[in-house]
């Protein structure tokens, strides 16, 4: 589903981009003459998808580590309707 929202990335940024504030006049050229932010933020989003975890594998990450009782270990799950799994290291005092 992370991927299919993609697809939408280059109608959000045309569509929203007026609306963000501060407004800046300087930005525009760069939207919608010269697409290069909304070619950036498609990039950073897909990149950003590909860097994502599953449960199974943080769990492994953390079971490999060396020094893996130093610390708390904590992995959970965001909230909403793109949940993402995300890895917390407290440390043993």
């Amino acid at each position: 589903f992370s991927f299919f929202s993609m697809i939408f990335i280059f109608l959000n940024v045309f569509l929203l981009t007026p609306f963000v504030r501060p407004f800046n006049w300087s930005v525009l050229p760069f939207i919608y003459f010269s697409p290069i932010i909304p070619l950036y933020v498609l990039w950073d989003g897909i990149a950003s998808i590909l860097r994502m975890y599953s449960k199974k594998e943080l769990e492994h990450l953390v079971g490999s580590l060396d020094n893996q009782d130093s610390f708390v270990w904590r992995i959970g799950k965001t909230k909403g309707p793109l949940p993402v799994f995300y890895l917390l290291g407290i440390p043993k005092n």
